[in-house]
């Protein structure tokens, strides 16, 4: 079990309040629950892009944390992810995202199911028991079966086999951030 003391910075429970929420003209609601605000752009194609407006010290800004020990995944989920325009950082293993001063900042976990040390399903549990209630996208070579039941039933948002399409990932990450 991991000592809850590498978390660096506390994190309320789970119920958030926004501190506003707009509809846009497409019908997407925004819920704006950082003072740090964001312009959604959605194309013909359904892809969403948030980026920070104005000159903003990045350092505490929302981000996607990718957690996989492939570095050749990690690197290109990572990838995909910035090309999307969201910030990105990944991580090698799941004790290295916890030990990192990114837990409370991110507003969308994209993590590996099978990795040595703390697997995918355990993070899950461990943020869920810590008060965390960050959307996870899990991907794995291993599909099916009952970790993807566990994972699903714990409240993640997407499990995805690997090789996946873009398309499928994209579309994980729209859902996710409209539910952190």
């Amino acid at each position: 079990m991991l000592d809850p003391s590498i978390l660096k910075t506390e994190r309320p429970a789970c119920h958030r309040t926004p501190l506003t929420s707009i509809q846009s003209d497409q019908g997407l609601d925004v819920s704006i629950f950082h003072e740090t605000y964001y312009s959604i752009e959605i194309d013909n194609r359904c892809s969403y892009k948030a980026r920070a407006m104005g000159d903003l010290d990045l350092s505490n800004e929302p981000v996607i944390s990718i957690i996989d020990d492939d570095a050749f995944v990690r690197d290109g989920i990572g990838d995909l992810v910035t090309a999307l325009g969201y910030r990105s950082l990944t991580f090698a293993s799941s004790e290295e995202f916890l030990e990192s001063d990114q837990v409370s900042n991110t507003v969308c976990l994209i993590t590996d199911l099978h990795m040595p040390g703390l697997n995918g399903l355990d993070l899950q549990q461990y943020l869920l028991e810590n008060g965390y209630c960050t959307p996870i996208i899990f991907v794995t070579a291993f599909p099916g079966g009952r970790a993807q039941e566990r994972a699903l039933k714990a409240g993640a948002i997407a499990f995805l086999s690997k090789p996946f399409e873009e398309t499928s990932l994209i579309s994980a990450v729209a859902l996710a951030l409209r539910a952190s």
